[in-house]
């Protein structure tokens, strides 16, 4: 059976196709040596089709409505246009998706028997790593996709911290659970140190009852003679 894996990128949404890919007989080990492999994965990964995101509004709102797992405007046609050829032959064929809540919307909403398993996130992390040796020779060199990944990330934690409600008060109140845990680390770390030194110096301990104190102490006695 045919597969094929919809990868969604910050420069646009990508379908790649699968050679010879068996569910039961192809390990997951024997994709992550095919994936480290360069010559050998391009050999077997191929891509169909490539729809850039001309501009980084409609990248960021494909971004925030795929996080939900629902269908965006742009993917339904992007599916429809690159598997015309495919479902008008009547070959069966799997589509393999990275997130299971969209599969979930794209097998109920367009009918196409999706996939989402180890072995077709392995082929995912190969996509990944030489997805810019697959658009090689377009406009979208390797600079601009680097470009286009940091771009987005801005402007998606932008977007992120301007929906949040709490935004004014998020430094206080980390700033505070910060205190908070610096002051629990330091007790941690000064009942190890009195327990420690108690096997060599235990009177100490009744001796000096302030933390602070009782360190320097420590600091300044060493060992015992």
């Amino acid at each position: 059976m045919l597969l094929y894996l919809l990868y969604e990128s910050a420069a646009g949404l990508a379908l790649f196709r699968k050679k010879k890919f068996d569910e039961k007989s192809e390990t997951v080990e024997a994709i992550v040596i095919q994936s480290n492999d360069r010559e050998v994965f391009l050999d077997g990964v191929k891509l169909k089709a490539f729809a850039a995101f001309l501009k980084s509004d409609i990248g960021l709102r494909n971004l925030n409505v795929l996080n939900e797992g629902k269908l965006t405007d742009e993917l339904t046609k992007f599916l429809a246009e690159s598997l015309k050829a495919v479902t008008k032959k009547g070959k069966k064929f799997q589509l393999a998706i990275q997130d299971k809540n969209l599969a979930m919307s794209i097998n109920s909403q367009l009918g196409y028997n999706c996939l989402c398993t180890l072995q077709t996130h392995e082929l995912f992390r190969g996509i990944r790593t030489h997805f810019t040796a697959f658009i090689k020779g377009s406009e979208f060199a390797k600079e601009k996709i680097i470009a286009a990944q940091l771009g987005l990330t801005h402007v998606y934690s932008r977007h992120r911290i301007s929906e949040d409600v709490d935004k004014q008060d998020k430094h206080i109140l980390q700033s505070t659970a910060l205190i908070a845990q610096m002051e629990k680390n330091l007790n941690t770390f000064t009942m190890r140190i009195k327990e420690w030194y108690a096997w060599h110096f235990p009177e100490l301990t009744k001796m000096v009852p302030d933390n602070q104190t009782y360190v320097q102490l420590v600091k300044f006695i060493q060992v015992r003679r």
